[in-house]
């Protein structure tokens, strides 16, 4: 990571205007024993809904984590891609049809691979 991150408690994800919106069903897969879904699914699941994710790497993930999302239970992701960093996503993920229900917000950096970079 190049240290120019911005920490959670210093975003402001009530300010931002989340455009796109995506349905998710928690999978068996998805969950722990506790039978929430487990946090290492989140990266996987997120990454998803990047644009043109397979021309991009990321380089910095960051979440915060509110309530859990249980087996069955569907989710709304809401997606906003950085105005002025157009290789920032932020996503904020709720229970379905409450946007007040929020499970966990997430900031992804993932900029283009560049061919000097593909080996």
């Amino acid at each position: 990571m190049d240290g120019n991150y911005e920490s959670f408690d210093k975003l402001d994800f009530d300010d931002l205007d989340f455009n796109q919106e995506y349905d998710y069903q928690v999978r068996h897969n998805d969950v722990d024993f506790l039978g929430h879904m487990n946090n290492t699914k989140y990266p996987d699941m997120l990454c998803d809904y990047i644009p043109e994710i397979e021309a991009r790497y990321v380089d910095e993930f960051s979440i915060s984590w509110g309530q859990e999302a249980k087996f069955g239970s569907e989710i709304d992701i809401h997606l906003i891609c950085d105005k002025n960093e157009s290789d920032t996503f932020f996503f904020r993920i709720t229970e379905k049809g409450d946007a007040r229900a929020i499970l966990a917000e997430a900031r992804i950096h993932a900029p283009y691979i560049k061919q000097s970079q593909i080996f």
